[in-house]
């Protein structure tokens, strides 16, 4: 059974990791008020928004439709782009044979992108 998942930038995100970013400046350069804080958080959240790579959205879903519903939902519902699903499946070397994992003994596992796994499998 595989798992998918939503893989995109939102603008919560790059809030999220703006706050982050802001935090672990040093004392000096923290703002000094709430207010300050927020304009500071929305100024760096834009610039990462522009220019953060996709990063995971939501937990893993059992079927690829669900991914596309939570696409649908999230374009709808806040500012997002890039966004598109991952299946993870075995990493393959060069040979076509799964990658082991030389500690557990199972397949190495990797996230790709659905559109590109379908495609494969349909040729």
């Amino acid at each position: 059974m595989s798992m998918f998942k939503v893989y995109g930038v939102t603008m919560e995100l790059a809030i999220k990791k703006a706050r982050a970013e802001i935090e672990k400046l040093s004392k000096e350069n923290q703002p000094k008020t709430p207010e300050e804080f927020e304009a500071m958080v929305k100024e760096r959240s834009e610039g990462i928004y522009k220019t953060m790579s996709p990063a995971a959205v939501g937990k893993p879903l059992d079927a690829p439709e669900f991914a596309e519903e939570l696409i649908a939902l999230a374009k709808r519902t806040t500012k997002c782009h890039s966004m598109h699903v991952r299946v993870h499946i075995p990493k393959l070397n060069k040979d076509g044979s799964p990658v082991i994992n030389k500690r557990t003994k199972k397949p190495a596992m990797t996230w790709a992108k659905w559109s590109e796994v379908k495609k494969e499998r349909a040729a």
